[in-house]
């Protein structure tokens, strides 16, 4: 027998086994040569003809039939039963496929049969080796053409300044500066002396007139939109230059032709990137209403001092009044620790509202600030999901098409 010649004996083909017909459907599938042995009695059989021969019939240069059981026929019956399976496979598409009468208890036509499978064997031995040495070679041509080296890498520092760059462009600095702004107006409007904070009520709030602060959920059909402004040229440049800079380092030591797909991934489509990008940026979440408590304990403290004032000024001011009416009505005169009453009700709650304004300008400021990193962090974060999507997965992808490339030229090499 051939070197790397396995030879399977199937069951049969109509057996009421359920097992041993999925065996024969699911190897008939797989051998690469398929003798099928029949008996003077069933060789005409239906199930075999047209479950198994006909379907076959595209591969009769690799099947054989055997007509087992010769030694039982005369010579008269043997031709009758081979004339008769041979018409049998001609009109099924089988005429390619050697018919030969056997027996397995006489050994007669087994050195023919035999032969059958030993040419089967080496022509498939012949064709794996031709196979084998096209595939080597073509691949090492693969090989030189896709390289050797090592599939570049991201670092960590390079997506950091796409990011920073792309946040740019996308006006994350703008936010941040109406984020610190809006803090500054909503603050001093909430804890500042209200006889005079009253007044930055008609200046606009910084954060809404971008569109960055909506306090509703949107409904199904409403689209996030703010109303920054398109990136400028310097913008636009140092977006362009962080892109080159990350393209650079994804294309070194790889083909041209896969530098040129890794170049197209990383473009992408920048209308679909700078309309995502302003989505993202409209949906995140700068938590403008958190830190806000201790604003309405300064508010309640600055209306006490002003009624206090209030209380004081007419309490001065009431003997005056009564006098300029003529009504006969004495003001009592109340002291604390020698002050009059009136007076520290009107000095008091003006240097209450002063104190109270003064060091919430400080603690406004310093929040303001604090609100101003978050939402850098935030918006660069939002900025960075959709560079990853966009940008950064179809440059992977395209680096891992690479290097499986690789991996498969040269294990077929």
């Amino acid at each position: 027998m051939p070197d790397g010649l396995v030879l399977l004996d199937l069951p049969d083909h109509d057996s009421t086994e359920t097992s041993h017909r999925v065996t024969v459907d699911r190897l008939v599938k797989l051998v690469d040569m398929l003798v099928w042995v029949v008996d003077p009695q069933k060789y005409a059989d239906g199930a075999l003809h047209d479950g198994y021969l006909k379907p076959l019939a595209g591969h009769a240069s690799v099947m054989a039939v055997a007509l087992n059981q010769a030694d039982r026929l005369g010579p008269e019956q043997r031709r009758a039963a081979l004339a008769d399976l041979r018409r049998l496979l001609d009109s099924e598409g089988l005429a390619d496929s050697p018919l030969v009468a056997v027996s397995a208890l006489t050994g007669e036509g087994m050195d023919e049969l035999r032969e059958l499978v030993d040419r089967a064997a080496r022509d498939k031995a012949i064709t794996a080796r031709r196979f084998a040495a096209d595939v080597t070679r073509d691949a090492t041509g693969l090989s030189a053409a896709l390289g050797t080296g090592a599939v570049p890498q991201l670092s960590r520092g390079e997506i950091d300044r796409l990011y920073a760059s792309v946040a740019d462009a996308a006006g994350v600095p703008l936010v941040t500066e109406g984020v610190l702004k809006a803090w500054r107006h909503r603050g001093t409007l909430a804890t500042g002396w209200p006889l005079v904070t009253w007044l930055r009520r008609f200046k606009p709030d910084p954060l809404r007139a971008l569109r960055m602060d909506r306090r509703k959920e949107l409904a199904p059909t409403e689209v996030s939109r703010t109303s920054l402004p398109q990136a400028n040229t310097v913008q636009r440049a140092r977006l362009d230059g962080a892109l080159r800079h990350l393209m650079d380092t994804a294309t070194a030591g790889i083909p041209r032709g896969w530098a040129e797909r890794v170049r197209a991934a990383a473009r992408g489509d920048q209308r679909v990137l700078a309309d995502r990008l302003d989505r993202a940026v409209a949906a995140t979440d700068l938590r403008m209403d958190a830190g806000r408590g201790w604003w309405v304990l300064v508010t309640i403290l600055q209306w006490l001092g002003i009624v206090a004032m209030v209380v004081g000024g007419v309490w001065l001011l009431l003997p005056l009044i009564l006098g300029l009416l003529q009504v006969p009505m004495e003001v009592p005169q109340v002291t604390w620790q020698g002050w009059p009453v009136p007076t520290l009700l009107l000095l008091g709650g003006a240097g209450l509202g002063i104190v109270l304004g003064l060091l919430s300008r400080v603690f406004v400021e310093a929040g303001a600030r604090v609100k101003q990193r978050q939402a850098r962090q935030a918006l660069t974060a939002s900025v960075g999901t959709v560079v990853d999507a966009e940008v950064l997965a179809p440059v992977r992808a395209e680096l891992e098409r690479l290097a499986e490339a690789r991996t498969a030229v040269q294990r077929a090499v």
